[in-house]
């Protein structure tokens, strides 16, 4: 230990400041924790010997510094948007058939009037008179007789057998007192009355136009047609700060001073 000792004083071998957690470093720090607890573990009375250098062990903590960077939250897309197509109705006339021109027939019209018409012409007829009479009264018996009457007698209802007495009556006569004679008398026609037909205007044929016939029906149209729109959507970023390790913590040694003996 001591021969070991003494060869790294000779040669003043030393751990070098940090260099940021190498290898050859953490070789170095152990072979000097091997030394050290070599030395203590020696009595310090051994012949002639002193200590040179000194290093105490420490646990340097790590180091840490923020960084400031963007980050994406999502990438770009495209958002599609469907707007439906408006659709509307409207009339639409069609004809059905064309205009043409027809022929009707108009029947004749007529009118019943009231006629007169000659039954019996006028005429002179010979009429052959009686002769000329006069009146001249006779009288003549009625011989008595007998009837039967309803009478009314002491309150009573009777058919009583009456007895007529014969009486005289005067009776006209009509006696001739020329001869016949012959006369002529005009006789005026005689009419009667009947019912007739006559016609006003004939029967004709006319043209007349026949319009052309049309329909109404609804329809659907498209008023504005389905749009598809495609809107570019660009991505989304956000700054963040984040922790990251500047330098890692590490075992280390450093040199100690010892009083008249070493110089820090």
């Amino acid at each position: 230990m001591n021969l070991l000792f003494t060869s790294l004083s000779a040669r003043k071998v030393a751990p070098k400041p940090s260099c940021g957690g190498c290898p050859m470093k953490a070789v170095i720090g152990r072979f000097a924790v091997i030394t050290l607890a070599a030395n203590i573990a020696a009595p310090s009375a051994i012949a002639g010997g002193y200590p040179v250098e000194c290093y105490e062990h420490i646990q340097r903590a790590p180091v840490y510094g923020t960084v400031t960077e963007r980050v994406e939250l999502y990438p770009a897309t495209t958002d599609v948007r469907i707007s439906a197509p408006i659709i509307g109705t409207r009339e639409r006339v069609t004809r059905l058939s064309p205009e043409t021109v027809g022929v009707r027939v108009v029947p004749a019209q007529y009118r019943t009037i009231r006629e007169r018409y000659v039954l019996e012409p006028a005429k002179v007829v010979q009429r052959r008179l009686p002769p000329r009479t006069e009146a001249r009264y006779r009288k003549e018996l009625v011989p008595g007789g007998y009837k039967w009457e309803w009478r009314v007698i002491n309150g009573r209802k009777v058919l009583c057998k009456i007895k007529l007495p014969a009486r005289y009556r005067t009776v006209v006569e009509r006696v001739p007192v020329g001869p016949d004679r012959v006369v002529r008398q005009k006789v005026a026609a005689t009419y009667g009355y009947r019912e007739k037909v006559i016609e006003i205007t004939p029967e004709r044929r006319e043209r007349y136009v026949i319009p052309a016939r049309y329909a109404s029906e609804t329809e659907q149209v498209v008023l504005r047609p389905k749009i598809v729109q495609e809107i570019p959507i660009g991505p989304a970023y956000r700054t963040i700060t984040r922790k990251v390790l500047v330098r890692p913590g590490e075992d280390a040694y450093q040199r100690v001073a010892l009083p008249n003996r070493c110089k820090s």
